[in-house]
């Protein structure tokens, strides 16, 4: 594993700008253009202190690929792709965002041709797109340490009578502070089967959580009498903090920890757009939903995933949106999708395994999530306000 110090390092570099316009942007392969395809590209420039990475964690360490704003192009338009509605939807919401990248090198085998301000491309091969957006350095670092609770990036401070909010930095200080000195005290009790013996009750002993997962067991319940559920064990994601990032829980039908992984949680990210519904949103649905049949190969931008039918009545259109769970690099926002670390394919170059190892979506989707009927509750933070009602 890396050191404590590059993860140290790492949010202190990082961190403050991932919370302004201006900072380092992570790219991720997103989808395919196809052969005959026509794309209007503008350039990127190196404006208002906006860089770009390809980020790598294989749950051990992490590497960060810079890449040169030079290299890049912004796609404003695509024409003469098969999309579905739902696809294109999520297509047009990124590219008005300036947020669907081209690299330069994917332009090698195209033909292009300047068009005043940018360029007009035609494929002659299926080319990849990225999708580019802001990356959680601070969840990194505790998923790496596997820290009970994430840290803050704010602070509430007592000054007389009056409560103030700390400025972004001395939150960051306060907050690596408390990681450092938690990791100093608890390393010794850090390993993995220690981790997984005691993950069931740091849920039943947080009073949201343990609101979370009673409705999770209800919504189980009433799936599995409808004969909709075929499987005794669920899936529970804690997205309460609403933060990109959040932790997949495998667990049987009585809430025990289900042990089909090395590790129980695993991370696992929520939609560009948050949570709820609405094409074009990049929204991550809430509540119950249910896993359909693993069936590869598929059509569409993302080849290998789980296609995903809601379990009530505001979640209806993820199908219809195209909402899949999919391999991902569990610390970028999907597009709606709930991505966990595992095999995604671009329809370009194979498979690719984002972060390397371990493939956990790849191990599920021929295990437990193999022919589907396999609850997920995501308990996001509209149904943790139902806690407090």
């Amino acid at each position: 594993m890396k050191s404590r110090g590059f993860f140290i390092c790492l949010a202190l570099l990082f961190g403050s700008q991932y919370a302004n316009a201006g900072g380092p942007q992570s790219l991720l392969p997103l989808a395919s253009v196809p052969a005959n395809a026509t794309m209007t590209l503008m350039p990127v420039k190196a404006a208002n202190g906006v860089t770009y990475f390809v980020p790598n964690y294989n749950g051990t360490s992490a590497n960060f690929t810079s890449v040169s704003n030079s290299s890049l192009y912004s796609v404003s338009s695509i024409s003469n792709a098969a999309y579905t509605e739902a696809e294109e939807a999520k297509l047009n919401a990124l590219m008005q965002n300036t947020q669907l990248i081209i690299q330069q090198s994917e332009l090698n085998t195209a033909k292009c041709k300047n068009n005043g301000l940018g360029m007009s491309c035609t494929t002659t091969q299926p080319t990849t797109l990225w999708k580019s957006g802001a990356y959680d350095f601070m969840k990194l670092y505790s998923q790496a340490y596997k820290m009970d609770e994430p840290p803050q990036q704010t602070l509430e401070t007592e000054s007389g009578t009056e409560t103030k909010k700390a400025s972004h930095d001395e939150a960051m200080v306060a907050v690596m502070n408390k990681a450092t000195d938690k990791l100093n005290k608890t390393q010794a009790n850090m390993a993995a089967e220690d981790c997984i013996k005691d993950a069931p009750k740091k849920l039943t002993d947080d009073s949201l959580r343990s609101c979370g997962l009673q409705q999770a067991l209800d919504a189980f319940q009433k799936a599995k009498s409808q004969g909709k559920v075929k499987k005794d064990i669920f899936v529970f994601n804690d997205f309460s903090d609403g933060d990109v990032s959040g932790k997949m829980w495998l667990l049987n039908s009585d809430g025990t920890e289900a042990k089909l992984l090395e590790s129980n949680p695993i991370p696992v990210s929520r939609g560009e757009g948050g949570f709820g519904n609405g094409v074009g949103s990049l929204r991550t649905p809430n509540g119950a939903i249910l896993t359909k049949e693993y069936r590869p190969p598929r059509a569409g931008n993302i080849r290998d995933g789980i296609e995903l039918v809601g379990l009530e009545p505001e979640n209806q259109d993820i199908h219809k949106r195209g909402i899949l769970l999919h391999g991902w690099d569990p610390y970028a926002p999907t597009q709606g999708c709930l991505g966990v670390p595992g095999a995604i394919d671009t329809g370009t170059k194979g498979k690719r395994t984002l972060g390397g190892v371990p493939p956990y979506l790849d191990i599920l989707k021929t295990e437990l999530l193999k022919e589907g009927g396999v609850m997920i509750y995501n308990f996001t933070p509209k149904k943790a306000s139902l806690c407090q009602k």
